[in-house]
């Protein structure tokens, strides 16, 4: 646990001094200055177009943060060679991989800290009166919804090249999302098939509770079955990745 723990921090430290905290910023800004943007219309408008923007917006910016430092994470290591160097020492692959892992979970989970405080202080700035109550459901949703998608994508980048990997994450990302019953075109064999793929793949709907603040429906049942579920996945595409970077060849 402890070669887990140091990768882990080791990895983070690295991830902060990543470019990515430059789209961190712009998107905080781009909060800040979306009252401005809006400020035409009324009351009750801008307040349900700031929610269902902003918020749009958060969920995107941390699911793309996380599909590209999943995809490069170990990539990167095996390009440098140093995984070599890590991996010659008393430690584990899984461990590694387990520290990894960690490393982007922290990060992420710094991100949505971030995105919760600048979001509020913009609701605050904009005399909008909601809850926190109402409000951090929405950021813990996305928060177990990104853990499943890093799992997904560390699955990916043990067999994948960082493109592939990308590719696929996106693929599954949004047939997570699809919203069947909206689909008309297809044929009733291929409607079929998608429905079942999707009974087998994560449905990241169930972390999707960005409508809470204007319309609260988010229980505790609610809370532990998504975390629960949010849980399994990881688990699932953990011990999967784990499985086939046992079998890899650095040579």
């Amino acid at each position: 646990m402890n070669k887990i723990i140091i990768i882990a921090l080791s990895t983070f430290k690295e991830l902060i001094r990543n470019r990515i905290f430059y789209l961190f910023l712009f998107f905080a800004f781009l909060l800040v200055f979306l009252g401005v943007a809006v400020g035409q219309l009324s009351h009750t408008e801008q307040f349900r177009l700031t929610i269902s923007l902003g918020l749009a917006a958060i969920h995107m910016c941390i699911m793309v943060i996380t599909i590209l430092l999943g995809s490069t994470v170990i990539s990167k290591e095996i390009e440098r060679l140093t995984i070599l160097t890590l991996l010659s020492r008393p430690v584990s692959r899984t461990q590694f991989l387990l520290g990894k892992y960690g490393g982007l979970v922290v990060l992420l989970f710094v991100f949505n800290v971030g995105f919760f405080a600048v979001f509020c202080l913009n609701l605050l700035f904009m005399d909008f009166s909601v809850t926190v109550h109402d409000l951090w459901p929405v950021f813990y949703g996305i928060f177990l919804e990104s853990l499943v998608l890093l799992a997904i994508t560390i699955f990916f980048s043990t067999f994948c090249a960082p493109y592939l990997t990308v590719l696929f994450s996106i693929c599954l990302f949004l047939v997570g999302h699809w919203d069947l019953s909206s689909i008309y075109v297809v044929k009733e064999g291929t409607h079929g098939a998608l429905h079942y793929l999707k009974i087998i793949l994560p449905n990241m709907e169930i972390f999707n509770w960005r409508v809470n603040p204007l319309e609260p429906f988010v229980t505790g049942h609610v809370l532990l079955n998504s975390t629960l579920t949010s849980m399994a996945w990881v688990a699932f595409f953990l011990i999967l990745g784990s499985t086939v970077f046992m079998k890899k060849d650095f040579a």
